[in-house]
Formats: structure tokens, sequence, C-alpha cells
């Protein structure tokens, strides 16, 4: 049963009790109203004890008045109190899961920063080596191609060969194998 329904109870409990004895109280007032007046009004007793007994009763109406005030008071001391525990409670939990939650988020984005690091190193690591071997494979090709050209002077023919020479602008004359020596010196250069 939780704090909220146990206060609800209590208090109810408390009112019914109350307006029981205001009830009772009420109910004797009407039977002392409700008495046929004599002659002698006070008979069996004199007046001031008769008044003595109405301010007694009216006192002990009074006491069980302030003692049910007494009593939701203190239900209402203790509810709060209560209300107040879970509040802190709470409140601690909350703290408690904010700190893990941020601390988590904290420990996650340093190991994605880590691990980025990482990749990125790799990442470029690899990127230099791929970078050296197109290099290396480019010097290849350029030195073959060059092999190939020096091969390829002795198929042309003269018109191939003065059109080579003429856009690498050298002379144009001589003999077939004048221009093919002319271009080798200019590979070889």
């Amino acid at each position: 049963m939780s704090i909220t329904t146990q206060y609800v109870d209590a208090t109810r409990k408390v009112q019914d009790n109350w307006f029981a004895a205001f009830d009772a109280l009420s109910s004797q007032y009407l039977r002392v109203l409700e008495r046929p007046v004599t002659i002698a009004p006070f008979a069996g007793g004199d007046a001031a004890s008769t008044i003595d007994q109405v301010f007694d009763y009216a006192a002990k109406s009074i006491d069980v008045q302030r003692e049910a005030a007494h009593r939701v008071l203190a239900a209402n001391v203790e509810f709060a109190a209560q209300w107040r525990a879970q509040a802190e409670a709470l409140q601690s939990a909350w703290v408690d899961q904010a700190k893990t939650a941020t601390e988590v988020t904290r420990e996650q984005m340093e190991h994605l920063s880590n691990t980025t690091r990482e990749q990125v190193a790799t990442i470029g690591e690899q990127v230099e080596k791929s970078a050296e071997q197109v290099k290396g494979a480019a010097e290849q090709q350029v030195e073959a191609a060059a092999e190939q050209t020096k091969r390829n002077y002795n198929l042309m023919n003269s018109a191939q060969l003065k059109a080579e020479l003429a856009a690498r602008k050298l002379a144009q004359s001589g003999s077939l194998e004048e221009m093919r020596n002319r271009l080798k010196e200019a590979d070889n250069a």
C-alpha cells in the first residue's frame, strides 16, 4: 500500500471519528433539550453541579477534538517526512543515473575517438603505400615506354622519324640512322 493511500485512509478515519464524536455530542445536547422542563430544573442536584457537568462534557469534547487534530497533524508530518525522503531518494537516483550516463558517454566518445585515430593512421599508411606503389608502377611504365620508344625507332620509317623529331623540336635532316641516333640521344639526355 502506498504512502499516499495510507495517508488518505488515516485522514478519512480521523474525520469519521471526529464526525462520530460531533454526532454523539449533538445527540446528547438534543436529548437534553428535548426533555420536558420541570418546575424544578435542577431536581436532584444543585445548579452549580449541573453547570459543572455541562462544561466538563464540553471540555471532554474539546479534548477529543484536540486529540483528533493532533493525530491529523502527526499523520501530516509523517506523510511529509516520508514524501521528502522519497523525493530525496528519487533525486539521488537521478543524479546517480546522470553521472553514470555522463561517464559512459565520455568513455564511449574516448573509445570512438581513439578508434577513429587508429583507423585514420592505418588509412594514411595504406595511402602512402599505395602512392609508393603507384609511383613505382608509373616509373616502370615510363621506363618501359621509353625503352619501347627507343626500340621502335628502328621500326619507324622516314616520315615517322621526321614527325617524332618535329614533335621534339629537333633537326629533321639526315639519313634514317642519323635521325634515329638523334632521337636516342634526346631520350638519354
